[in-house]
């Protein structure tokens, strides 16, 4: 906690002294001193989320969109025409897209290799 403290106080203070404005590479080294110090174990966390699997036990994003049985980070663009997840990689303007099992890519939602949820 002090360490956190410490470094809260010198991004005050450089802002205060507007030394955040002139000095580049202090800001950049400071910068760097709170992206390692956000990086520790001890900040790391786990969130509770609902994992659904189709009748085969694989994975899925939704088993039923009418009753909300959907994943909490499906999202869509497009104007709602392309399914996707808050944690897929950008392409450009948009997101990877989600594929679907089935005929006619017409099933379930295949999670991407980029989730990161996984069942405990």
């Amino acid at each position: 906690m002090n360490e956190a403290k410490e470094l809260l106080s010198k991004l005050l203070i450089a802002f205060q002294n507007k030394t955040i404005w002139q000095d580049h590479e202090y800001c950049s080294e400071l910068v760097e001193e709170c992206r390692r110090f956000l990086r520790k174990p001890e900040h790391e966390g786990i969130i509770r989320t609902q994992i659904f699997f189709d009748e085969n036990g694989e994975r899925t994003c939704a088993l039923d969109f009418e009753k909300g049985l959907v994943c909490e980070f499906f999202r869509t663009q497009h104007f709602g025409t392309h399914e996707t997840c808050l944690f897929a990689p950008s392409c450009g303007k948009r997101t990877e897209m989600l594929e679907r099992r089935g005929p006619n890519c017409m099933g379930l939602l295949i999670p991407g290799k980029w989730c990161p949820l996984k069942a405990e």
